[in-house]
C-alpha cells in the first residue's frame, strides 16, 4: 500500500504540481495517528499486542466505511 501510494503521490504531482504533496501529506498523517493510537492502547491503557491489533484493524475498517 505505502509504494502505490507513493506512486501515485509522485504522478499526481506530475499531472498538477502541488497535489501530489497534499496526497503524500494526507497519507502520512493517516498512519502517524494509528501509530499514536497504538502506542496509547498498549503502553498506558496496558491493552495485549493481539488486542491493539484488533482494535487497529477495526479502525481501519470503520475509516473506510463510514468515512
Amino acid at each position: 500500500m505505502r509504494l502505490a501510494a507513493q506512486q501515485g503521490s509522485k504522478l499526481i504531482n506530475a499531472i498538477y504540481p502541488g497535489a501530489g504533496s497534499t496526497v503524500s501529506v494526507s497519507i502520512a498523517s493517516v498512519g502517524t495517528n494509528n501509530i499514536g493510537k497504538a502506542a496509547i492502547a498498549y503502553n498506558i491503557e496496558g491493552n495485549s499486542i493481539e488486542n491493539v491489533k484488533t482494535k487497529i484493524e477495526k479502525s481501519k475498517l470503520k475509516k473506510i466505511f463510514y468515512n
